[in-house]
């Protein structure tokens, strides 16, 4: 994923807080926790993309870390995901 994408995915994730937050009176502690850790992810997301460029790579390893980042991308995605069902299940008990 390009960093243009991960910002526009994280402004979604904001977006969906903040409706959770409307629909699901979530504190506002736990939204800035939230939005803290969403930040947080970004940065990191930001920094792995950096060191990517820094390091020329052959061949054989830009295929293979090609696939490792789509793969360590939807496991970011799945977390993030399970995160909100997280908070969603609590506040509907």
């Amino acid at each position: 994923m390009q960093t243009e994408e991960l910002e526009t995915k994280v402004a979604e994730l904001e977006k969906r807080v903040a409706e959770l937050s409307a629909s699901l009176s979530i504190d506002m502690e736990w939204q800035l926790e939230i939005r803290e850790m969403l930040v947080q992810l970004l940065q990191i997301l930001r920094r792995k993309q950096e060191l990517s460029w820094e390091r020329p790579r052959s061949a054989l390893e830009s295929s293979s870390s090609n696939f490792s980042r789509s793969k360590s991308d939807a496991m970011l995605e799945k977390c993030v995901n399970l995160i909100f069902k997280d908070y969603e299940d609590q506040f509907r008990e």
